[in-house]
């Protein structure tokens, strides 16, 4: 591994410490884009060199190639489109395109230039210079569904795809249209700012819940959570290998490297193995791993038999549920959920199959596991003996087998205690991952949906009234393009707390529903209550905010517009509806303002 930095010197120096796109040229020599402007790479010298095209030291953001121009996106300063031979340079700002913040830029399979902006798209026809810009347009669902452009991809189609934030994604038509996928049709998330395409054509979005796969030819999405081992929920960028067949998506949490054929893999059933037979609680053979299709013989009192299973699923092993039977015994399958053990006492004479499958998160069940095994009759079961036995030694039976069962069952309810502790520290961890906004360390959007969902219900049966409060931050973006995201970012924690210490009960909870847009619902209170939540929450969200990031302070003073709907849920009413009501509140009181 060979690295390069400022704080090298010769060979390894590199005069910039911020790389944001890197454009390769036929192998020969790279482009990057800094934080202070184009450095080229020459493969031959293994050497930097600044190429200072532009006059001043602007923040590029994406490098593009065609024919003999270079095209340069930065942040904030427009597009230059500069000539290789003439070094004439050209600049695009707004007035000629939609917004001088470019995310991305490409050439199409047409010799056009997309140019993806904070504020628009633009398709630049590089033969007569025209540009055609597109919008979001309201109740045209054949334009993006968002303003907010971050990704461009080419697929193998030469179609042109475009990841939006709060958009969904898109692909061009050449009619001058767009093929939108949002949530509503299965999209994992809304936010999308990652492309990459495997050797099927199929289509990976990188979201900010988990990852989505279009099919666009048969129109069907598939999508990936953590439960399907993929590390994480936010992805931020995706990449597609030279052959397609491996995908790299990075997120918060890292880097994750899928295979084309992972959902393939994930939807195929996990082999079942019995990792344990005890007799008494103690292993039959001690040396043997797996008990699949082995047969065993047990003599009359050995009836008390335990068993322990286990798929071999590494996706999403604490999604699994096992089903077992003891055939002999059992009527119907048993469903154990996850447990992963099951014992049977006092097991009369005869033979029995033991049998458990699995099932993933997917419904796809396994195949079965079978151990055989069989109780002889005992060589004492007389009537004499049974006489000698009733007359001498009833009152001793008794009292030993219920010794011995009180003994097995404290022993039994210890091991399920200590079980169910770790148990229930897994599911809490489990469920504080899945709930909790990874930014601002509140309730996210899946847990408010569930939650919400099951308190509407509750209100329902109980004629109790519910408010939901929906809020936002007003130009919040402006934040964002006059002081960055990572200020942002500050903001949004600032005001998720303060708004959070604001609720005192426990059946209160606030969330972040998207972008700077939280909700609160209030169980059990009336319009009034909820109104004075509202005044308790603005008044706290609007105090002064002192922002301190990388050694500077940054005085800030945001405003908050709130949208209320207060209810007593009816039996025709439903919780979507509601939420409905309250958005439009939201934005009628920000039109107001």
């Amino acid at each position: 591994m060979i690295k390069y930095s400022k704080n090298f010197k010769g060979k390894n120096f590199f005069p910039h410490s911020t790389v944001t796109d890197i454009l390769n040229r036929n192998n020969e020599e790279l482009y990057l884009a800094t934080d202070l402007g184009v450095v080229s790479y020459d493969f031959e010298t293994q050497s930097f060199k600044e190429l200072n095209i532009l006059d001043n030291d602007y923040l590029v953001y994406s490098l593009t190639e065609s024919d003999n121009r270079l095209w340069i996106g930065t942040y904030n300063n427009g597009l230059f489109s500069y000539n290789k031979n003439t070094e004439e340079i050209r600049q695009y700002k707004i007035g000629d395109i939609t917004d001088n913040l470019i995310y991305d830029t490409l050439i199409d399979a047409q010799n056009r230039l997309w140019v993806a902006t904070n504020n628009g798209l633009n398709l630049i026809n590089l033969e007569n210079s025209e540009i055609k810009q597109f919008y979001k347009e309201v109740n045209n669902l054949k334009q993006p569904a968002s303003n907010t452009f971050r990704d461009l991809y080419l697929d193998s189609n030469n179609r042109v795809w475009i990841a939006t934030i709060g958009g969904g994604v898109s692909y061009y038509n050449e009619d001058g249209t767009f093929t939108t996928y949002l949530e509503e049709d299965g999209l994992a998330s809304n936010i999308v700012t990652g492309i990459a395409e495997d050797k099927d054509s199929k289509i990976w979005l990188a979201t900010h819940s988990g990852i989505s796969i279009i099919d666009s030819f048969s129109n069907s999405i598939f999508n990936l959570t953590p439960a399907d081992g993929i590390g994480g929920w936010e992805f931020n960028t995706a990449y597609s290998s030279a052959d397609k067949s491996g995908l790299l998506f990075g997120g918060n949490h890292g880097i994750t490297f899928l295979t084309d054929d992972f959902s393939e893999k994930n939807s195929q059933s996990p082999p079942v193995y019995i990792t344990d037979f005890q007799l008494f609680q103690k292993s039959v053979d001690k040396d043997r791993q797996i008990f699949n299709n082995q047969i065993y013989s047990f003599k009359a009192d050995e009836n008390y038999l335990s068993f322990e299973f286990v798929a071999l699923n590494y996706d999403s092993p604490q999604n699994i549920k096992y089903y077992y039977k003891l055939d002999g015994f059992d009527d119907n399958w048993i469903n154990a959920e996850d447990r992963y053990f099951s014992s049977y006492s006092n097991l009369k004479a005869g033979n029995y199959k033991f049998k458990v499958r699995a099932e993933t998160i997917r419904g796809n069940l396994s195949q079965e596991a079978v151990l055989d095994f069989r109780i002889e009759k005992p060589w004492y079961l007389t009537l004499p003996a049974f006489i000698l036995y009733i007359l001498i030694f009833t009152a001793a039976v008794i009292l030993i087998i219920k010794l011995r069962d009180s003994i097995i069952i404290h022993q039994k309810n210890q091991e399920l205690e200590t079980l169910n502790s770790k148990l229930a520290a897994a599911n809490s961890e489990l469920k504080e991952i899945s709930t909790i906004d990874s930014l601002t360390k509140i309730y996210n959007r899946h847990y408010f949906n569930n939650k919400f969902k099951d308190l509407f219900a509750l209100g329902k049966r109980s004629k109790t009234p519910l408010s939901l409060i929906i809020f936002d931050l007003d130009k919040f973006k402006s934040i964002n393009d006059n002081y960055g995201h990572l200020v942002g970012d500050q903001v949004l924690k600032t005001a998720a707390l303060r708004a959070k210490n604001i609720l005192n009960r426990n059946t209160d909870f606030i969330a972040r529903y998207g972008g700077d847009e939280f909700v609160i619902v209030l169980f059990d209170t009336e319009k009034s209550g909820a109104e004075q939540v509202i005044s308790d929450v603005k008044k706290a969200i609007e105090k002064p905010m002192e922002i301190k990031l990388n050694g500077k302070n940054f005085d800030l003073q945001v405003k908050g517009s709130f949208g209320l709907k207060t209810i007593i849920p009816a039996a025709d009413d439903n919780f979507n509806q509601t939420i409905n009501l309250a958005d439009q509140n939201l934005y009628k009181n920000k039109r107001n303002k």
